[in-house]
């Protein structure tokens, strides 16, 4: 860029008085194109459009993109560029048109078309859809349908013509879609049907109408092809800006701040609402020849099409004073002022100057003041003027006389001057490399050094005076006060800190910038007590933490000087706002050594460097309110560009590494614009915020990301609403939802399976134990039948042979048949495992009966049956389990008894179980074991 050099040349011209623009010019070695420029255009992405005599340049702040007849652009000069309502561009050459669809350019191929034969001149599309061209043989138009065909590369002759004998340069239309164009020497609007001619300017000899600008009560501004800017209104004609004698083509009209900008090939004419305009020669500013285009961006800067480059215009927010390079060439050492407001400056060789009619002149000064720097200008309470300077002392000027005081009255040998102070009781204070000394009078006017004992290795640099009169110094070694004529360190900085500038906000709050610590905020509780309010550093957003000066305005903002530029704490609310400029605001450009300010009685803010002289005022620095266009330039898998716009980004799992590239549209001042982005899914907090606008994320893991980004513009004005672009990356196979449903339905069958089979496997394992148990009790019972049968059957037919021996034949007979029928159920049921309830009770009421008759009917027996519980009589029990159990009641309790004897046996079904309970009233089971 060439704004470090033509700048400069900027400010030794326009009349050397202080230049209000900052001009930025872009040529070829800043990557444009061409330097002949010849169309502009800013689209609603913030991209700045650059036609050029070979081809089209696409700025985004950082970078020209460059586009040629290689790319689909249309043969010659491009001359129109605009943008149609959904985001599309139509480019217009001299020898046709093409069309850019976001991604790439496509030409338009017309047969059988006239409108190829001229040289295309000017590009107007119309709410309706009809996209007019003008041409230097007349007007075609193509209607909506026609146009959207030409898009499909139909092979057709789709424009309408209107021939003409004369160039149609450029064109307008108003709210009712009525066109106006210029013609040589007449001003012309088409309403669809009728061709009205609404001026001439042949008497005028201006040649062709180039710009046509309409407003909204029916005037009309035309330039011409000699420089002249006309109004056309209500059928009368009125020059606004006079021709040159020569032809000067008036090419653009735009409106700015309630002013309009007329662009002729010279530079700009600017005409207030009143109709006075001032002029401003770019080609005596810059160098540049031939303004050819102008446009305004949707931050208001200026940009202007030469046959040499592209430049911005930018309000300068900052003053300089160019006469002061040559007056002072080695900077301003100190600022003062006289008490009626006049500002002085001191410079080096004992050169002083006072602000007069905008410029700086020199003040001649008595004698002895020759070469020492001029380091301090102030006023004592007598109204002497004060200038400590370097190495030839300190001098007081009063009614023309001239005192001088050296260092060895109080100072030691070598002493430097750093500042220099009058307090509200007069006292003059001085800070020097070897500490702190005062200054003071009696009535007799007879002075007295003081000089503040051990300080002698600290260095002084500011001070700053409360209302209450309290003093305040900065050290190289941190922060002092004045208590009882005493010179004391405060503790509130736990480590050594180099304090440059000291400042009391309308509060009365101290202001406290550090070199190498950023800015701190103090309240003053009581004389000595400090409470820190707030701490401002890079971390905050601040250029640098090395500062050199600070100073409180009027409006409660801080202006903080570095070697980076200015800063200001801009007050909002109940906190501050930071924005840093630079010299793309206005600054001086040339790295200086110091920065020191003062603040006039007016509220102006005088910034002293030594490289020159600033001065701006709080309320007029512009503040851009407007947000950066975000863009999503470039999306990277695996270093590889994709295109990610037209389809929704879904990535294998072996495709997580993403870079995206992206750019915050800002054009007032790009090198300002700063970022933070958040991967929503990643990262749990935004990023920092930084310049670099690429970001790499590597090795991501499956799911579903959104990656968000926002940007500040040079006042560190953020994005209300982030970009986003939404991405997935899907899991391996594995991890997939269907796979693990997969695998998880195949193990609950294969559980399934396991466990069913486990079941069987219990249920066979406790139906084989069953059948064991029910073996082992069969064999028991069996056992115990083997047992207990061939007694039983020993005793009936002893029994049975007994009667018979006695001649009882009919007992005998009765005996036999009973126990023929026993021994019958007996033989039956010793082959079942299991018998009904019914057919036991048989056996036990054929056993009992036997016994009976065996004891000569000495015993009674009952058998009862729950008749309530039906169930009993489907129950089965294992064969002969009940006898054994009778047979001992009867033979060990009855048998033994005297007297009456009895036994019952009862049967009872209760739930699933099935309760044989045997009672007798023998003798008990004790009395038998006997």
């Amino acid at each position: 860029m060439k704004a470090t050099l033509l700048v400069s040349l900027v400010f030794h011209a326009l009349f050397l008085v202080a230049q209000p623009f900052y001009f930025q010019v872009f040529d070829t070695q800043d990557g444009l194109l061409s330097t002949d420029v010849s169309c502009l255009l800013q689209d609603s992405k913030g991209y700045l459009w650059v036609g050029t005599e070979v081809g089209l340049s696409r700025y985004d702040g950082y970078t020209f993109e460059n586009f040629t007849t290689s790319d689909g652009l249309a043969r010659g000069r491009i001359t129109e560029v605009v943008e149609v309502a959904d985001g599309q561009l139509w480019v217009l050459a001299q020898k046709g048109i093409s069309f850019y669809d976001g991604t790439s350019f496509h030409p338009i191929k017309f047969q059988e078309d006239g409108i190829v034969d001229g040289y295309l001149q000017s590009l107007q599309l119309m709410p309706n859809g009809r996209l007019w061209v003008g041409s230097n043989k007349g007007l075609s138009y193509l209607d909506r349908t026609n146009w959207e065909l030409a898009i499909e590369q139909k092979e057709t002759s789709l424009f309408h013509h209107f021939p003409a004998s004369y160039s149609i340069f450029d064109m307008n239309f108003d709210a009712s879609e009525r066109l106006y164009f210029g013609s040589r020497n007449h001003l012309i609007r088409y309403d669809g049907t009728t061709w009205d001619t609404l001026g001439y300017t042949s008497d005028l000899k201006y040649e062709h109408l180039l710009e046509i600008k309409l407003f909204e009560d029916g005037r009309i501004w035309t330039g011409t092809s000699r420089g002249a800017l006309l109004e056309f209104s209500e059928g009368k004609k009125k020059v606004l800006l006079p021709a040159f004698e020569k032809k000067q083509h008036l090419s653009a009209i735009i409106e700015k701040e309630k002013k309009y900008w007329a662009l002729d090939e010279d530079g700009v004419r600017i005409i207030e609402e009143s109709g006075a305009h001032s002029t401003y020669s770019l080609y005596q500013a810059l160098g540049v020849k031939l303004m050819a285009c102008m446009t305004k961006d949707h931050e208001d800067n200026i940009w202007v099409g030469s046959t040499e480059g592209l430049i911005r215009i930018t309000a300068r927010d900052f003053e300089l004073y160019p006469t002061l390079d040559t007056l002072a060439p080695n900077g301003i050492y100190s600022l003062g002022e006289r008490p009626d407001g006049t500002v002085l400056a001191g410079s080096n060789q004992a050169r002083l100057f006072e602000h007069q009619d905008s410029i700086f002149k020199r003040i001649n000064l008595p004698e002895g003041l020759s070469t020492a720097e001029i380091v301090g200008i102030f006023y004592d309470r007598e109204g002497a003027l004060w200038l400590p300077t370097y190495w030839d002392g300190i001098f007081r000027i009063k009614n023309g006389k001239t005192t001088k005081y050296w260092y060895n009255e109080g100072f030691s040998p070598g002493a430097d001057i750093r500042f220099g102070f009058c307090s509200t009781t007069n006292s003059i204070w001085l800070g020097h490399n070897f500490g702190l000394s005062r200054l003071t009078f009696d009535s007799n006017e007879q002075h007295q050094f003081k000089n503040y004992e051990g300080l002698h290795q600290v260095g002084f640099n500011a001070v700053a005076e409360l209302k209450n009169q309290a003093l305040w110094f900065a050290g190289d070694d941190g922060l002092y006060f004045l208590k009882e004529d005493s010179i004391q360190k405060h503790p509130i900085f736990e480590e050594d800190i180099r304090i440059n500038g000291l400042s009391v906000d309308e509060e009365g709050n101290l202001w406290v910038a550090t070199l190498g610590r950023g800015i701190y905020q103090f309240k003053i509780t009581e004389q000595e007590k400090l409470e820190r309010l707030q701490h401002f550093d890079t971390k905050d957003g601040l250029s640098t933490n090395f500062l050199l000066d600070v100073i409180a305005d009027d409006l409660g903002n801080i202006w903080i000087g570095s070697y980076k530029g200015i800063s200001v704490l801009r007050k909002k609310g109940d906190g501050f706002h930071l924005n840093n400029y630079n010299p793309q605001d206005g600054l001086i450009e040339k790295a200086y050594q110091r920065i020191l300010f003062h603040k006039d009685q007016e509220g102006t803010i005088w910034a002293a460097t030594t490289m020159g002289l600033m001065t701006f005022k709080a309320e007029n620095i512009y503040f851009n309110p407007v947000e950066p266009i975000l863009n999503l330039d470039k999306v990277l898998v695996e270093g590889e560009a994709i295109d990610w716009k037209t389809q929704e980004l879904v990535l294998p799992y072996h495709k997580n590494s993403l870079s995206f590239e992206f750019t915050g549209i800002s054009l007032k001042n790009p090198s300002k614009i700063s970022y933070r982005y958040l991967l929503k899914n990643a990262m749990k907090e935004w990023s920092l915020p930084s310049q670099q606008h690429k970001v790499d994320f590597n090795a991501l893991s499956p799911g579903a990301y959104v990656f968000q980004f926002i940007a500040s513009n040079n006042d560190q004005v953020w994005n209300s609403t982030p970009y986003e672009f939404s991405f997935e990356i899907q899991p391996p196979f594995w991890q997939r939802w269907w796979f693990i449903l997969t695998v998880l339905g195949l193990a609950g069958i294969i559980t399934f399976l396991v466990v069913k089979q486990r079941e069987r496997k219990i249920k066979e394992e406790a139906r084989e134990r069953g059948r064991v148990n029910q073996m082992i009790a069969e064999l028991e019972t069996r056992a115990l039948r083997a047992q207990m049968n061939p007694h039983f059957i020993f005793n009936c037919l002893n029994a049975i042979q007994e009667c018979i021996l006695t001649e009882q034949i009919d007992a005998a007979y009765n005996y036999l048949f009973k126990f023929s029928r026993l021994l019958r159920r007996v033989l039956e049921s010793s082959a079942k495992s299991l018998i009904p309830v019914a057919k036991e009770i048989e056996i036990l009421t054929l056993y009992l009966e036997l016994e009976a008759l065996r004891f000569d009917d000495s015993f009674e027996f009952e058998i009862t049956l729950d008749e309530s519980e039906d169930e009993v009589e489907d129950i089965f029990i294992p064969s002969l389990m009940i006898q054994p159990f009778v047979e001992n009641s009867i033979w060990h309790g009855l048998l033994h008894k005297t007297g009456d004897r009895k036994v019952t046996i009862d049967f009872a079904a209760k739930k699933e179980s099935l309760i044989c309970t045997i009672t007798d009233n023998g003798i008990g089971r004790a009395a038998a074991a006997k």
